[in-house]
């Protein structure tokens, strides 16, 4: 079944939603394109996991910045703090996943997938340019799947060794980044050395 097989329901909330004929709640109606508004569910759902485990409240503001390029606004309830997240989703290297869509099959080295963190972060630097002064500026790295078995699984230990391998001085736009699976499973964090620290 595809995103465009999604139907609108009232959920018990009030809210409207996109089911699917299991009743399964893919997203909340807020664009009217279910693809989309099904893909910001998920994205707002990672963002959620994320903020609980920097111990924010539930009730989090979570929001789009209007005309800014990253995807997510956040501000703490009780302190005011505000973050500002950008999500990338981690498969492959870029050249190879446009070759899987189109050919049905690629191949990649290991440094090839080991840039893959660096490509991605030079990318979130640009769109966070335009974060909120003061706000902590994140990048959630999500590896497209749950390392489960041994092929999955060494994969993870490499974007784990790339991800402490990352200069984030190069980076002056974002502040820390976290990696994290595709069921949001485990997390890795690196963060920006502050002025003065070793």
């Amino acid at each position: 079944m595809g995103k465009q097989d999604l139907r609108k329901v009232k959920c018990v909330d009030g809210r409207e939603c996109w089911v699917d004929q299991h009743g399964t709640v893919h997203g909340d109606v807020r664009t009217g394109n279910p693809r989309e508004d099904a893909q910001q569910y998920a994205e707002r759902s990672q963002v959620e996991r994320l903020l609980a485990h920097w111990d924010w409240p539930r009730d989090s503001e979570i929001e789009r910045p209007g005309g800014a390029r990253y995807d997510y606004d956040c501000v703490h309830p009780v302190t005011g703090e505000r973050a500002a997240v950008e999500i990338k989703r981690v498969l492959g290297p870029g050249w190879a996943m446009t070759k899987l869509h189109s050919t049905g099959n690629t191949g990649f080295t290991i440094r090839d997938f080991l840039a893959v963190p660096a490509e991605l972060l030079a990318k979130a630097n640009e769109q966070l340019m335009h974060a909120p002064r003061g706000a902590r500026r994140c990048v959630l790295l999500v590896f497209g799947y749950e390392p489960v078995i041994p092929p999955l699984l060494c994969r993870w230990h490499l974007l784990a060794k790339a991800m402490c391998d990352l200069d984030l001085e190069l980076h002056n736009n974002i502040d820390e980044v976290w990696l994290t699976t595709a069921y949001l499973t485990r997390f890795i964090q690196r963060r920006r050395r502050r002025a003065g620290t070793v």
